[in-house]
């Protein structure tokens, strides 16, 4: 499985929104995996101003288009003349890891107590993957303090890849606010997203405050 990160992608047509970015702090993040989290949190990062440009990378390549596509004419509605989306995620100072296998709801097991993947399950699926992935992005001289895995069980795979993870902030937020957990919503619809991208923003604007700090920016 390869996520190619291209290093010659044409930034000539890009030159007007480079223009406009050069009197800010720019910051540049990728995504890899154009799931239901990937593709929402790059939409959520358009939101998010210093986020200049947004890298992208997916298995499917016909996906990654039209995922590119798709957020290039949001962009337009939107009115954000200002930022540069497309399939290159070198140069990135924050790599998120959205690819992998969803974790499997098995309502059918419900009598045996086990209607979920369990963690070990999903690692043994997701770890290739994941491993794969932040060797070639160090390679790229993406450094693994950069790189947040939100892939599940994303704690158990940063911890045995030495990345950061994404994903327990949100679990603790539920547990102390009383709210319904992770697998509560993944049972209703299937999937979650929006949760751990509100996670992912922070984490990104988090970052952006740091970086104005040690830049001496207000």
């Amino acid at each position: 499985m390869k996520f190619i990160l291209p290093t010659n992608c044409n930034i000539g047509k890009h030159q007007n929104c480079i223009e406009k970015m050069e009197l800010r702090e720019m910051v540049h993040c990728g995504i890899v995996g154009l799931g239901k989290v990937g593709s929402t949190l790059a939409f959520a990062l358009l939101q998010v101003p210093q986020v200049t440009v947004i890298g992208v990378s997916d298995i499917d390549k016909e996906k990654e288009a039209g995922e590119i596509e798709d957020l290039t004419q949001a962009m337009m509605m939107l009115g954000i003349e200002d930022r540069i989306i497309m399939p290159d995620l070198s140069d990135s100072d924050l790599l998120f890891i959205c690819a992998g296998h969803p974790r499997e709801y098995r309502p059918a097991t419900f009598l045996s107590g086990e209607m979920f993947e369990s963690d070990g399950e999903l690692y043994d699926k997701n770890y290739p993957i994941v491993q794969e992935i932040v060797m070639y992005a160090e390679a790229h001289d993406i450094s693994k303090n950069n790189i947040y895995i939100v892939t599940n069980p994303s704690t158990l795979l940063a911890k045995m890849i030495g990345c950061h993870e994404v994903g327990e902030t949100l679990d603790s937020m539920r547990c102390y606010s009383g709210c319904e957990s992770g697998k509560w919503i993944l049972q209703r619809k299937g999937f979650t997203n929006f949760g751990v991208v509100a996670e992912c923003v922070e984490i990104v604007k988090n970052f952006i405050k740091n970086q104005s700090q040690l830049n001496g920016c207000q």
